[in-house]
């Protein structure tokens, strides 16, 4: 069945599975009927009521008055939207999202006391308020609850500080040093009325619950706040938190850091320098065994915390996170922990000498879904869009935009970070757009244009085709995209897309022909087993699930590829004609003769444990004699047989025999599969077969079997116990089990 597939719906519809509500709910907003819907497809707004505390969140100076502006900014609302391709307001989703998020993506909202403040301030209970989104006539109304605090006590934890780190900050304007203290304590307990203890968690949970903040101050004498902390020495603070406060200490010791290394010089291209990358994953430190305090080991083996711990200074002082870089060769200033060391920068030319787009067009009501947080333009995601880069060397690379970034690192080791920039506000009508794509030093003007989107649907055909059949060979290339003589692989031009379009009319072809039709991508994804293969990728013979994904949707249909074989006595539709492919395909049986499998034939135990060893790719042992007086050495199976017998896959039908020439039961290559895959766990909560016993030396083996799709048996309450197995069972068995143990 066809789903939505939008970047924006995708959580939802894929992940989330939220269920889809009617607007006439009473939990929803009310719209009026003669609203029009918008390409961006709201339809309304709503909001949860927000519990706050009795004096929390107040007007400063003003008992009773509350900003409810920041309560807002603070919460998260839910906007019902309807899927793109539906027009049915039935169809309408709900949504999380954050108030800045809303903002950011549909404009401004306006707020509205209810409830007025100026008349009587605020006490203990419940306030009316109103958000309305003015360009849809959408509104939600909401309350804001007064509540008494539930926590009678909390206790804060003291706080180590690192001196040369925790209060080091950017000099101020003049150019006079800055020391600032950090005073947020690591971790608060919430005792409640009942005398509940929360931490961690729990505690924060309750927190969030009530928007509540640890808020963190000096105690006392704070004249220490504004001067560089002193290793040894000791200070009070308050934390603060509903309603309550505590008294913890601000322990300040000197750095952790014994040693540090960086390199003396870095040589990145010009761009929003990855200092992370660049500089902090080349440095090395050891730390001193009896340092007072040292962040959590486990933190310190990440690069992420590695940078948190790290403050980056440029010349002028200014940190790195908070000023841009200069294009110029500069020396850097690195604390790590309280420990400095310098690093010149010197930066690259850029790397790239041109850049143009290979597509421009944009559909409307599709392309505008995109949340591609680098490429999103007045309301259009160009991610998508196909660029060719030609690089100083002469190399050429092409690529959507969003990948843009990746190949770049990966050819040149730089970073690669791209930014857009349009003059235009509001989002982008029908039409040309001008675009300023930044690359590096070096910027490309780009000309985007709005088309109505002319696709409505498509659909897809299950098919049956022989193997190298309706489909053409490809040509084999190298990295560099060049050709491999003599090497070509067979593509099949399945699964058949059928493309509804707004104009009544259809077009039917290849996913290469479609992708050419309407300049856009179509995603293929062919699942086997376990498997995902995509249309680079030769399809063996098989059956396959196909997903396509074009536009926003996508599809599912089936593909079988009957296999070519070699033998005049196997149909290529019988159940085993795809394992026997695979299985001559592998090495593993040439048949009884060139043109006869003899698939009725009965295998012997000598003959299954072959089939078993040449499956897992013929492995050493290290046996010099044969156990068995019936194996002898230059016989076929010997390696085979000494292999199964010193990896305790088969220890024979005796003490001294192994049983050759004798006929191999179901149960028998059941426990042969199962021990050469590891004797792996079942989780299965009964067996499904009336003939296999518990105690059985078997009994796991068929269960585990049964589990993993290896066998159903041969009616669905029996297993065929004590049946002789053919050839054309062996390698079906060993087919379906080739991931637990073939090479």
């Amino acid at each position: 069945m066809k789903r939505i597939f939008s970047v924006l719906l995708s959580v939802v519809l894929l992940f989330s599975l939220l269920p889809r509500l009617p607007l006439a709910d009473a939990a929803t907003p009310i719209i009026d009927d003669d609203v029009e819907l918008p390409s961006t497809t709201l339809v309304g707004i709503s909001a949860d009521d927000v519990t706050i505390i009795e004096g929390s969140w107040q007007v400063p100076g003003a008992p009773g008055r509350y900003d409810v502006q920041a309560i807002v900014e603070d919460m998260e609302l839910v906007r019902s939207v309807i899927p793109p391709g539906y027009t049915d307001i039935t169809e309408a989703v709900d949504l999380e999202i954050s108030y800045w998020d809303f903002i950011s993506m549909y404009g401004a909202l306006t707020l509205t006391v209810l409830d007025s403040q100026e008349e009587e301030p605020w006490g203990i209970g419940s306030h009316a308020v109103r958000l309305t989104y003015a360009d849809l006539d959408l509104s939600a109304d909401f309350h804001i609850v007064i509540a008494a605090s539930p926590v009678a006590e909390i206790r804060a934890e003291d706080r180590y500080c690192i001196a040369n780190w925790d209060d080091l900050a950017e000099p101020y304007e003049d150019g006079t040093e800055r020391w600032e203290v950090d005073f947020d304590t690591p971790g608060y307990t919430l005792v409640l009325p009942d005398g509940t203890e929360l931490t961690g968690y729990e505690a924060e949970s309750l927190a969030r619950q009530y928007h509540e903040y640890p808020v963190c101050s000096a105690a006392g004498d704070a004249a220490w706040v504004g001067e560089a902390l002193t290793a040894g020495t000791r200070h009070s603070a308050i934390c603060a938190m509903f309603g309550c406060t505590a008294e913890y200490t601000v322990i300040s010791v000197a750095s952790p850091v014994e040693t540090m290394e960086l390199p003396e010089k870095i040589t990145p291209y010009y761009t929003d320098l990855k200092l992370n990358r660049d500089l902090l994953s080349k440095m090395t430190y050891t730390l001193r065994q009896d340092a007072e305090y040292v962040p959590q080991a486990e933190e310190l083996e990440q690069d992420y915390y590695v940078s948190l711990y790290s403050k980056i200074f440029l010349p002028d002082g200014k940190l790195y996170d908070n000023a841009v870089m200069a294009h110029e060769d500069q020396t850097l200033t690195v604390n790590f922990l309280g420990a400095e060391r310098t690093v010149d920068v010197e930066f690259l030319p850029s790397p790239v000498a041109s850049l143009m787009l290979e597509r421009s067009l944009l559909w409307q009501d599709v392309d505008e879904f995109g949340h591609d947080y680098q490429c999103r333009v007045c309301g259009f995601s160009l991610g998508g869009l196909p660029v060719s880069v030609t690089l100083t060397d002469g190399q050429v690379l092409r690529c959507p935009m969003n990948r843009l970034e990746y190949e770049l690192r990966e050819m040149t080791g730089g970073s690669g970070a791209l930014s857009l920039h349009s003059d235009e506000t509001g989002k982008w009508g029908l039409g040309e757009h001008s675009v300023t794509l930044s690359l590096y030093d070096v910027t490309y003007p780009l000309t985007v244009r709005v088309e109505p989107c002319p696709v409505l649907d498509f659909t897809l055909a299950d098919a049956e085709v022989d193997q190298h059949a309706g489909g053409s060979w490809q040509p084999v290339l190298d990295e560099e995209g060049n050709e491999i003589p003599g090497q070509s692989w067979y593509r099949y031009d399945y699964p058949q897309i059928t493309v509804c379009l707004t104009d009544g009319s259809t077009f039917t072809g290849s996913a290469e022909e479609v992708s050419e039709r309407f300049d856009r991508e179509i995603y293929i994804t062919y699942y086997s087993t376990n498997e995902g293969f995509d249309r680079t990728s030769e399809l063996e013979p098989g059956s396959y699930d196909v997903t396509v994904m074009f536009r926003y949707m996508y599809d599912e249909c089936s593909l079988k590829i009957y296999p070519s074989l070699p033998f005049t006595d196997v149909s290529k539709t019988e159940y085993y004609a795809v394992p026997l492919y695979w299985a001559v395909n592998r090495g593993i049986t040439s048949g009884t003769s060139a043109d006869q499998f003899s698939p009725k034939k009965t295998c012997t135990r000598e003959q299954v444990i072959t089939f078993l060893y040449a499956a897992a790719g013929r492995p050493e042992h290290h046996m010099t004699e044969s156990p068995f007086r019936d194996v002898k050495k230059g016989a076929y199976y010997y390696d085979a047989v000494l292999w199964a017998y010193e990896n305790g896959i088969a220890s024979g039908a005796s003490k001294d025999l192994f049983g050759v020439k004798r006929p191999c039961t179901r149960e028998q290559v059941v426990t042969f599969l199962w021990k050469a895959a590891g004797k792996p766990e079942h989780y299965s909560w009964g067996m499904p077969f009336s003939d296999v016993h518990p105690g059985k030396y078997y009994y796991e083996a068929v269960l585990w079997a049964h589990e993993n799709g290896i066998t159903s048996g041969v009616t669905e309450t029996a297993f065929g116990v004590g049946k002789s197995c053919t050839r054309a069972q062996i390698v079906t068995f060993l087919h379906s089990a080739r991931y637990w143990f073939s090479e």
